[in-house]
Parts: C-alpha cells; sequence; structure tokens
C-alpha cells in the first residue's frame, strides 16, 4: 500500500477500503488520512465468493481470506464505519456518499469491476482509487475488471492507482 496523502487537502470525501481482511490496510489508511473524515471498510468477513472463469482458482479459491472478523478490525480501527457483506450488493449501504481515497483489494474479477463502477462516479475531483492486485500474476481477474472501467492507459504507477480529472 502506498500512502496518498495528497488527497488530505482536497475539500470533501470520505475514505473507504474494499476487501479489508484483518484490518492492517486500514489500519494504515487511518494513520495518514484526515482524521476528520470517515473511513469505510466492507468486506465479507466469510473470505472469496466463487472465482469467476477470469480468475485464478488456485490462488484464490471459495473462503479464502476467511480467518477474520470486524472485531478483529474494529480492534485495530475503532472509528471506522464496518460494512458487513459481499460486493456489489453491499454498496448500496454507501449511496450518497462521496470519496477521496479507495482502496479496493478484492483477488476476483467480479467485485473488483463491481467496486470500480460504484466509486468511479463517487469520487470527488482529485480523488484517487488505488488497485491492490492490478498486475498481480495471481490475480488476472482485476487487470481485466480495472481495464473495462478505466481504461489500462489510465491507470497510473508505480503503485496501480486513478485519479479522477
Amino acid at each position: 500500500m502506498s500512502n496518498f496523502s495528497s488527497v488530505n487537502s482536497l475539500p470533501s470525501g470520505d475514505y473507504a477500503e474494499v476487501g479489508v481482511f484483518q484490518g492492517d490496510g486500514a489500519k494504515e489508511i487511518s494513520e495518514w488520512m484526515n482524521p476528520d473524515c470517515r473511513l469505510w471498510l466492507v468486506d465479507s468477513f466469510q473470505g472469496h465468493r466463487e472465482p469467476s472463469e477470469f480468475d485464478n482458482s488456485g490462488a484464490h479459491p471459495k473462503g479464502r481470506y476467511s480467518d477474520t472478523s470486524p472485531e478483529i478490525v474494529r480492534a485495530k480501527v475503532p472509528k471506522a464505519i464496518i460494512v458487513k457483506g459481499y460486493v456489489p450488493e453491499v454498496l448500496a449501504s454507501l449511496y450518497g456518499c462521496q470519496f477521496r481515497y479507495v482502496r479496493i483489494d478484492m483477488d476476483h474479477y467480479i467485485p473488483i469491476k463491481a467496486a470500480s463502477e460504484f466509486f468511479k462516479i463517487r469520487m470527488v475531483p482529485g480523488g484517487i482509487i488505488e488497485f491492490d492486485d492490478y498486475n498481480c500474476p495471481d490475480c488476472p481477474g482485476a487487470n481485466k475488471a480495472v481495464d473495462e472501467v478505466f481504461g489500462a492507459s489510465n491507470i497510473l504507477g508505480p503503485v496501480p492507482h486513478w485519479i479522477n480529472r
């Protein structure tokens, strides 16, 4: 994970991590984010769903990353808003919000594409979406999903991200 603290100077927008696992990444975000803003943490806390045809089912099988809970995450990030459920269904909980920073880390094509579509239109100008699994050999569905929503030429690096310009 990279520190995209430049978003702290934006005039509005919350922060989010989608695919939280045990909350280590969320804790890092909470340490550099604007403390006057909300941090939304979205995870099923049940591990992956069944992989799609675009995913590496050997590296990311159904149920992987299920050894977590909202309580484990809450202990690391007590002020965060935890939203439990699978993407895309659970994203309805965030309607009406705008974001300055989002980190997407879900390994599989379907939830990454859904989250990308959902957050892209909810980013404030200058807002950043970071893609943890982009260019990861074990996550081929990540590139497919992100490229379909944003276009490969719009993904910046070395830490893969998109800026709402």
